[in-house]
């Protein structure tokens, strides 16, 4: 992460789109959210130079099209995958209607070249909508970009959303390394941050009291107040942002609850005390959740009390609680926390943690990360893993503003 991927990308894309032997070269995200990020930067390099596909029906049409400014395209893998799937509703309505699918409108594309310039390519590729490109553009030429590429020791059945990844590494997808730009070398180039890491123990800690076991939950209730105590030091007066990484969705919503009891607890008995504005955010399950339900009306009332044009600015939200969303692809210099309760390992700890470290100026030295869970010896595997195939100690360094040994000393 912070090695300039997305303006690579883009620099990529614009020397391709001079290449008349290229057809289309297509940048692939895997979320609308990145999508969008992805369209404001490239447009923020050269304005104009992209455009929103606002549907599948978009999309094919810019790819059929013979404009030059629809040669390079952003788009989701998601759209890209519906349109090549016959059994999609949108392919399957089409039929009904005696139109041709979008799959076979793209058929005289299918022995074109096309670039494919996959962004964070450790996420979905490793499902079928991969499999589904290779297949319909066998001309295709493959390129992946990743701060945290999967490894054989960091690979899992389970790769994104559920997608199976039959244990796949990246290179299996993308063949040979081309380059790699590690954090380490960012970090040198101060183009990102070092982390700070605090490893928790609760207060009056002793040895008749053993510590929280790695990856023990803590009593939400000793983590709020934790973080009430040290959120003002670790964002510098309240300047800078933070998010709680949880475990779940029912645990991000509890933690919402214990936050407006225990503030308002606190505020009754010292009135001086200022609350922390809490937010949460993540994807409400499919199958329904009556708390969230009960999230959702209590927003819809906060919403007719507080219209957009009348919003106050103490409104400023302090702590975001997420359980997956914003800890991949997402990018605020003005985020210099994590505070972590969910076990966390490899290229999910280091995407994690990566969301505090971008670069700002010197009111922002590193990035803070309080773990909750004890999980120093993740913290060190993850460093050693991705630090770079001949990663030693000192490397490793570079990456902590002290040792995490040392940092439990000063707690």
């Amino acid at each position: 992460t912070g090695s300039g991927k997305t303006l690579t990308s883009f620099k990529a894309s614009t020397l391709l789109k001079d290449n008349p032997d290229i057809e289309k070269c297509l940048f692939v995200v895997d979320r609308k959210d990145l999508d969008r990020q992805t369209r404001e930067e490239f447009n923020r390099f050269q304005e104009g130079c992209v455009e929103e596909n606002t549907n599948t029906g978009a999309l094919v049409r810019r790819l059929l099209s013979d404009d030059y400014a629809d040669k390079v395209i952003v788009t989701t893998i998601q759209k890209l995958g519906l349109a090549l799937d016959e059994n999609s509703k949108r392919n399957q309505q089409r039929k009904k209607n005696d139109l041709k699918t979008y799959k076979e409108q793209l058929e005289p594309l299918s022995d074109k070249r096309i670039v494919f310039i996959f962004d964070e390519c450790h996420r979905s590729q490793f499902g079928d909508n991969h499999e589904a490109i290779k297949s319909f553009f066998p001309k295709a030429q493959l390129f992946g970009f990743t701060g945290t590429p999967i490894f054989e020791k960091n690979a899992t059945a389970k790769q994104f959303e559920g997608e199976e990844g039959q244990f796949k590494t990246t290179e299996d997808l993308f063949q040979k390394q081309l380059h790699a730009y590690t954090i380490t070398h960012a970090i040198e180039d101060a183009n990102v941050l070092r982390f700070h890491v605090d490893y928790y123990k609760p207060e009056g800690h002793n040895t008749k009291v053993p510590p929280p076991k790695p990856g023990e939950a803590l009593a939400k209730k000793a983590v709020i107040e934790a973080i009430l105590a040290k959120h003002d030091t670790a964002t510098a007066g309240r300047r800078f942002n933070a998010v709680l990484a949880t475990a779940s969705i029912n645990d991000a919503i509890d933690y919402h609850g214990l936050f407006d009891e225990l503030q308002k607890a606190k505020q009754a008995a010292d009135p001086a005390f200022q609350p922390l504005n809490i937010a949460c955010v993540f994807s409400p399950p499919a199958e329904g959740n009556p708390d969230v339900k009960q999230l959702q009306q209590d927003l819809q009332q906060e919403n007719q009390q507080w219209p957009n044009a009348d919003f106050p600015a103490t409104k400023k939200v302090d702590i975001t609680i997420v359980v997956d969303m914003l800890l991949t692809g997402f990018d605020s210099k003005y985020l210099n926390t994590l505070y972590v309760d969910k076990n966390l390992k490899y290229h999910g700890l280091i995407q994690a943690f990566s969301r505090t470290n971008r670069v700002l100026n010197g009111s922002k030295p590193y990035g803070n990360i309080l773990d909750f869970r004890q999980q120093q010896a993740n913290v060190d595997e993850a460093i050693a893993l991705f630090s770079g195939e001949n990663a030693n100690e000192e490397e490793r360094k570079i990456w902590l503003v002290d040792k995490a040994p040392v940092v439990i000393e000063k707690l």
